[in-house]
């Protein structure tokens, strides 16, 4: 097709462009690389015109050889890290590279965007992977089941931006039923379809929360939880309950989150008529607790579908598949 890429080199290499050694080693990786030759047949280049991208194409046939057997990232050589050069026909007829990201950092991309998009705190790392289609549905959980469903359509449907008048889920049942395995399959289908989600396990949130106060990192922290597309608390009512927690976190949080159109969802072992008298004895100020706990359970009420899940304790035994919970 081409004439011999020898002689077109001889004829096309102006005098002192290279010298000599890198002119032997560039005649003799293109006369004896049979990936050169398959190269320019597939992109229609001329030999003589692939001449001119010469340390490109040889940085090329180094970089190509490298990737085949490359471990990972950490490993990586090139001088464009976790890049690969894809050669193309330039308009001029020639040989062009363009960088494009490896697998490997394409997994190091998705995985820095899954962190920026799911944030967790003392959820165990196992949760981040469940999905819905790992759940089992029966007759113990299959209305949770189907209120998550419900839930996440509207939510995918509306990418997370939020509505007003938006609701989340209040699930409450026994220990180890699958609440929180239920809520981790809700958040990893929110997350891969691009909303943003903090799932947190509420006594070790409200610890967190506590250590900030006396600087910024209070605030900061009340902002995210404010602000994150879909926000879910696991366990409430298992932390150490006080008027700080349910006037300076619950409410404040819960409100701006509902005033803003986005959704907060809920694990608890108490249904949430008994929330009353757990935050409303959380000191002797009589009839302000009332009515500040009155005020935060119908903030869950009337923002919340309310859900009941039973079922066995699937930690002491678990099945053969399905969720393994707190």
């Amino acid at each position: 097709m081409f004439e011999p890429i020898k002689a077109a080199l001889r004829r096309a290499a102006p005098d002192g462009l290279l010298d000599r050694s890198k002119g032997t080693e560039l005649e003799g990786r293109l006369l004896t690389d049979p990936r050169v030759r398959e190269l320019l047949d597939a992109l229609g280049v001329a030999p003589e015109a692939a001449l001119r991208s010469a340390p490109a194409l040889l940085r090329y046939l180094e970089e190509a050889a490298s990737c085949a057997g490359c471990p990972g990232l950490s490993a990586c050589t090139h001088a464009f890290r976790g890049h690969v050069p894809v050669p193309r026909r330039g308009e001029d007829g020639g040989l062009i590279f363009a960088y494009e990201p490896c697998a490997f950092e394409r997994q190091a991309r998705e995985a820095a965007r899954r962190r920026r998009l799911f944030r967790t705190l003392s959820i165990p790392e196992e949760l981040r992977a469940v999905r819905m289609g790992d759940l089992v549905r029966d007759e113990h959980n299959a209305r949770a089941i189907a209120a998550a469903e419900a839930f996440l359509a509207r939510q995918i449907r509306r990418s997370g931006r939020p509505e007003a008048g938006a609701r989340g889920l209040y699930v409450y049942g026994p220990f180890g039923v699958g609440k929180s395995y239920l809520m981790a399959a809700i958040a990893g289908t929110l997350v891969d379809a691009g909303v943003s989600v903090f799932f947190a396990y509420v006594p070790a949130l409200v610890s967190e929360l506590r250590a900030g106060v006396g600087d910024e990192t209070f605030l900061d922290q009340l902002r995210e939880l404010m602000t994150v597309d879909v926000f879910i608390l696991d366990d409430l009512g298992a932390e150490q309950v006080t008027p700080w927690v349910r006037d300076a976190v619950l409410l404040p949080v819960l409100s701006t989150r509902a005033e803003g159109g986005r959704p907060t969802l809920f694990t608890s072992n108490l249904p949430p008529e008994d929330l009353l008298e757990l935050y409303g004895g959380a000191s002797r100020d009589g009839m302000i607790d009332e009515l500040r706990a009155h005020r935060l359970v119908e903030r869950i009420r009337t923002r919340s579908e309310v859900v009941f899940m039973g079922g066995p304790n699937r930690r002491l035994s678990p099945p053969a598949a399905g969720p393994r919970t707190r």
